[in-house]
């Protein structure tokens, strides 16, 4: 009965990090917390979007496949100070140990914002999904397009980003479908 679970934790200042714990008894008992990122530099205000945060999202690998077992942790940083990129954690060892963290968005440090990520894996192909808002498609920061990368390899390689909506809509209040 393996449990895990990822938080962000506010060492201070404009500053977070990524917090996990595990149990193998069902959650009668703990391991004690461990950071699994080094500091970083919290998301800015994102234009038209008044609601942010630095929150890790994670999944488990259940498939048959090679990388069953892989825990992958996302969350969004600005160490770039360009809106935020999303970053990747992963374990290939139960929560042991985290590789990472890797900038999975486009053109991490040189665009737009990326953040609110979310990862999923696919139960039966093993295939990584995570899944984000994105405003790098343009520089004015104007247009968000929900976008997603996958990878086939345990999170080692990605996909170049696709948009999940036909047309990117307008960021600011009250503008189109936002």
């Amino acid at each position: 009965n393996q449990a895990y679970v990822a938080w962000r934790r506010l060492p201070g200042g404009a500053t977070n990090s990524i917090a996990f714990a595990k149990t193998e008894d069902g959650g009668d008992s703990w391991s004690a917390p461990v950071e699994i990122s080094a500091p970083f530099f919290v998301i800015d205000q994102i234009l038209g979007n008044d609601r942010v945060h630095s929150f890790p999202s994670m999944a488990v690998d259940k498939s048959s496949g090679k990388n069953r077992g892989n825990i992958y942790v996302v969350y969004a940083a600005n160490d770039a100070h360009d809106g935020a990129d999303v970053m990747l954690l992963r374990s290939n060892n139960g929560g042991k140990s985290f590789i990472g963290p890797v900038a999975i968005t486009s053109r991490p440090g040189n665009d737009r914002a990326q953040w609110f990520p979310a990862v999923s894996v696919d139960d039966d192909t093993g295939r990584v999904f995570v899944h984000y808002y994105d405003q790098g498609i343009k520089d004015s920061g104007d247009l968000t397009n929900a976008s997603y990368t996958f990878s086939d390899d345990g999170g080692k390689h990605w996909s170049p980003p696709l948009a999940l909506n036909d047309r990117p809509f307008q960021a600011g209040w009250g503008n189109d479908a936002n």
